[in-house]
């Protein structure tokens, strides 16, 4: 009689139900960052490029970014290819009302800087310090691959992820609890303490639209117009911006520290 030494394991995600899978997601989606995050060190340090001033080099800013980006997308692709739920089911057309109201949305939740001024003023009795964050060469037709790769990305696989996979899965717990755990779940993983208030307000209002309309793409065009707007307007040398407008694209694009 043949003898089976190892026994057959479950393909990540199958066979599970919608809330455990889009739980696994985020634990799956935060290892892989780290893991990423430790062979992109490990090669650049092979190659010779972690000299002095490194955390300074468009490459090395630009993988930053790349990294968090590359962890949701794989993440992604294994939750649908081995789950019942499909791409086109969080990413349907919505009616054209719900793209006006996510930007219009966003554009307002700009304004909220009195609030995070406090809560800044507030974490500084405590020590808290806050840094600016760093950013590749914007300069010319540079400004293109940065909107590509802080812009357009996030835009797309954070809110397939957020909103598209553990919003989703928490939805059978009532939409009060879905959205607020969704929200906080948004502003823990991009461990900014000065904007946690926020990404928590933000990540919100995306999970409400997305619940309401049914789709992702109002918040993905939402999302792209607020990374996209401070962008451009870094490019131009708008150095007017409060501190705290300028570090809401870099957290939200990444929770990857770079300055």
């Amino acid at each position: 009689m043949k003898r089976t030494y190892f026994k057959k394991t479950k393909k990540l995600f199958a066979g599970l139900n919608a809330e455990k899978a889009s739980g696994l997601s985020f634990s799956a989606a935060i290892v892989g960052q780290y893991i990423f995050l430790l062979l992109f060190l490990i090669a650049a340090r092979l190659c010779g490029g972690l000299k002095d001033g490194y955390q300074e080099k468009d490459w090395f800013l630009y993988c930053s970014y790349l990294i968090p980006q590359a962890a949701f997308a794989a993440t992604a692709y294994l939750y649908f290819s081995r789950t019942e739920a499909s791409v086109k089911d969080v990413a349907k057309k919505p009616r054209a009302i719900y793209f006006c109201v996510a930007i219009t949305l966003q554009l307002g939740l700009l304004s909220l800087s009195s609030v995070n001024g406090l809560f800044l003023k507030w974490l500084e009795k405590f020590g808290y310090t806050p840094a600016s964050p760093a950013v590749p060469s914007m300069g010319g037709a540079k400004i293109v691959p940065a909107l590509l790769v802080i812009a357009v990305l996030p835009a797309c696989f954070e809110e397939l992820f957020f909103r598209g996979i553990l919003f989703r899965g928490m939805k059978k717990f009532g939409a009060v609890a879905a959205v607020l755990a969704s929200a906080g779940l948004f502003a823990l993983y991009h461990q900014s303490p000065a904007q946690t208030i926020y990404q928590f307000i933000c990540g919100a209002c995306f999970a409400l639209i997305a619940l309401r309309s049914g789709s992702i793409l109002p918040t993905v065009v939402s999302h792209f117009v607020n990374n996209a707007l401070i962008l451009i307007l870094e490019a131009c040398g708008v150095q007017a911006l409060p501190l705290w407008l300028r570090w809401r694209i870099f957290y939200v694009s990444t929770g990857i520290s770079t300055g």
